[in-house]
């Protein structure tokens, strides 16, 4: 779930969303750490240097070394790109590989020539023909291109979607015409076809993710494909379909989704932020999983609400640090007396970085106090 947070943060491209992200570097389960790697060089966060560096060390898994050095070559930091190729250079199959496969996206001559010696490999699963193949081609590899080309006249329906959808990534038309055909027919493959459409043309894609997700009489794993391609939607009124699947007594996978989905529409239009968006916080920010009551933070700083300022307050005593740290830099985008009252009550808390931000936020809130001529509230809330 922590994985799927971070990587749909990451497709909003929005920087002020580093500050949520930068937490994850730290932690527990590895395929987190290289997707918040991923996304602090997807949303040029800067700030996360330092946090990515350490992330290379030799203790790291491969592909959370590749990952940060990938992002810090993204940030235009010389350290990424000198990982990048010792790594290709080392006698470690996997770590070359996988530093192939980053270094053929920039058109690395010797990486292009290691990935195209491996598709030419007998045996080699769809799965693996297709990864090697798309990453060639996005390289402007032609005679990739053409291999995918062929293969989606050639190939099975299920392999086709793949197909359909890797070229569409590229901007192939022909690719993207075949998913759209493939989104319009009635079968079992409309529904992954819309899903794989959803971020690349969301508006023809929404109409069937939006009918399957309200469905009640659709299967589970059905509804749970439309509300993961709902992530990408930034319509307003998809909140009041994702809503009734925030309730108590809803299968946990669905209301785990719906809160992913949600978080996803609430960060691309951040004025959605109505009774569904606060809805969704609410469930968020009880949620037992850190990074949703987190992200329920980042979006409650967005709503002007007396209802959003009580949440922060009460995201700003969590129990986990990452949490408290998130609730306070929202706060500080508020000037209401609940918002002071949490900010003068972290400066005091144990975690030292909670502390830092909290004291940022309360000087930044008084400092606009100060101009809208509310002296006396700083100085009731500091008294």
């Amino acid at each position: 779930v922590r994985a799927a947070v971070v990587a749909g943060l990451a497709q909003t491209h929005d920087q002020t969303l580093g500050a949520l992200v930068r937490p994850l570097v730290r932690d527990a389960n590895a395929e987190v750490r290289a997707q918040a790697a991923t996304a602090l060089g997807r949303l040029g966060d800067r700030s996360a240097i330092a946090a990515l560096s350490a992330l290379t060390q030799d203790s790291e898994p491969v592909p959370v070394r590749v990952a940060a050095a990938a992002a810090l070559a993204q940030l235009g930091e010389a350290s990424g790109d000198a990982l990048l190729r010792t790594l290709f250079e080392g006698k470690d199959p996997g770590a070359r590989q996988a530093a192939a496969f980053v270094l053929c996206e920039r058109g690395e001559p010797r990486a292009v020539a290691m990935l195209q010696k491996l598709a030419e490999l007998p045996g080699l699963s769809d799965e693996q023909a297709l990864s090697l193949l798309g990453r060639l081609a996005q390289s402007g590899d032609t005679a990739a291109r053409e291999r995918l080309l062929a293969r989606l006249q050639s190939a099975g329906r299920e392999v086709k979607l793949l197909v359909a959808a890797r070229l569409a990534q590229l901007g192939d038309t022909q690719g993207l015409e075949r998913l759209r055909a493939m989104t319009s027919e009635p079968g079992p493959q409309q529904l992954p076809a819309a899903r794989l459409l959803a971020p690349i043309e969301p508006t023809a894609s929404l109409p069937l993710l939006r009918r399957v997700a309200r469905d009640a009489g659709a299967t589970a794993p059905a509804r749970l494909v439309a509300l993961d391609g709902l992530v990408h939607s930034s319509e307003p009124e998809d909140l009041r379909i994702v809503q009734p699947l925030l309730a108590a007594g809803v299968d946990a996978s669905l209301r785990r989704a719906a809160a992913l989905a949600a978080l996803g529409i609430l960060t691309r239009q951040p004025s959605a932020l109505s009774e569904q968006g606060l809805a969704w916080a609410r469930l968020a920010a009880g949620d037992q999983d850190w990074a949703l009551r987190a992200s329920a933070a980042l979006v409650l700083g967005d709503s002007a609400t007396a209802q959003a300022s009580s949440l922060l307050a009460r995201l700003a005593r969590d129990s986990d640090p990452r949490v408290r740290r998130s609730a306070v830099q929202a706060l500080g985008q508020r000037t209401d007396r609940e918002a002071l009252l949490a900010l003068r009550a972290g400066i005091d808390d144990d975690d030292g970085k909670v502390r830092t931000e909290a004291l940022r936020a309360l000087i930044t809130v008084a400092q606009a106090l100060q101009r809208m001529g509310a002296a006396d509230l700083i100085r009731e809330v500091s008294g």
